[in-house]
């Protein structure tokens, strides 16, 4: 029972890249320049429902794989004319959970308990995680490549994914499209890819596909 949970969970969290995904790489975090607001700029910061962080996961070569969400805690958008100016935003990490399995199941208990544990995101120490933007540039229309440092496990990196942007004087919505990440550039290692004397149908990949959907209002 317990290999099987181990399995499970390890499943539920790693993100299977598949071709709609967009792999990015992470470097060294990037300071946070103050920049200069206009004095018409607006301040976001109530989260609207239906805000989530989605993940999917999958052991290596996609046998068993599994979607969800993460919530979160807090945000802050401040935007002018020129557009958004300053981002940052608050996961959750206790928040995680599945779409895929009945939250009544034991499957389910068993499989948040471990992801919560210190085999992957350790939330008693690390509760929350962090996307701070350091830049963000137009690209055409309402599509942006977006850069900022996300700070997980104590990890800060900065990577830059293509989003979606769309501000009015009441909100503003960001979808990214799905990227991926390698999580063990984080710190979470658990029967990662090149672990010794794991066997091969329990290795874990290290990717990660995140999706952003937020809105954020004024």
């Amino acid at each position: 029972m317990k290999k099987t949970i181990i399995l499970l969970a390890s499943a539920f969290f790693l993100f299977s890249c598949g071709n709609e995904e967009s792999h990015i790489e992470a470097h060294e975090a990037k300071k946070v320049e103050q920049k200069t607001v206009t004095s018409n700029a607006v301040t976001y910061n109530k989260i609207q429902d239906g805000s989530v962080v989605n993940w999917k996961g999958s052991i290596v070569g996609g046998i068993k794989s599994h979607n969800g969400v993460l919530k979160l805690k807090r945000a802050e958008v401040i935007a002018d004319e020129n557009g958004i100016e300053k981002a940052k935003v608050t996961i959750d990490m206790k928040s995680i959970h599945s779409l895929d399995i009945p939250t009544t199941e034991q499957d389910y208990i068993d499989l948040v308990g471990h992801l919560n544990s210190p085999d992957f995101f350790n939330t008693a120490q690390f509760p929350e995680a962090d996307f701070e933007v350091t830049d963000i540039k137009k690209k055409e229309g309402n599509k942006y490549a977006v850069t900022g440092n996300l700070t997980l496990m104590g990890v800060t990196k900065s990577i830059t994914f293509d989003a979606e942007v769309e501000t009015s004087p009441s909100s503003v919505h960001i979808k990214s499209v799905p990227f991926t990440i390698d999580r063990t550039q984080w710190g979470v290692n658990f029967h990662s890819e090149g672990t010794p004397g794991i066997p091969t149908n329990r290795i874990i990949s290290n990717d990660i596909t995140l999706e952003i959907d937020v809105t954020i209002e004024a």
